[in-house]
């Protein structure tokens, strides 16, 4: 079984600590992105409404095979 790590990184800081931890034998690194990225304000400003609340923001697809990363 293979390690998979998603991540998402508005910033680009998640990006490098999985990219750390993926160096790890067998992981696979897959970026979580939304299919329309907000400017610096409106990620703030709406990201800091939708913490208060259950939203859900649309996703690229993801491109790794799940399947293959299941515990058996």
């Amino acid at each position: 079984m293979k390690t998979l790590i998603l991540y998402y990184s508005y910033t680009g800081y998640n990006r490098t600590l999985a990219e750390k931890l993926a160096q790890k034998p067998d992981a696979d690194l897959e970026e979580i992105q939304p299919e329309t990225r907000p400017g610096t304000v409106g990620a703030y400003v709406m990201g800091s409404l939708a913490a208060l609340r259950p939203t859900t923001v649309p996703i690229r697809p993801i491109r790794a095979d799940l399947a293959a990363h299941a515990n058996p």
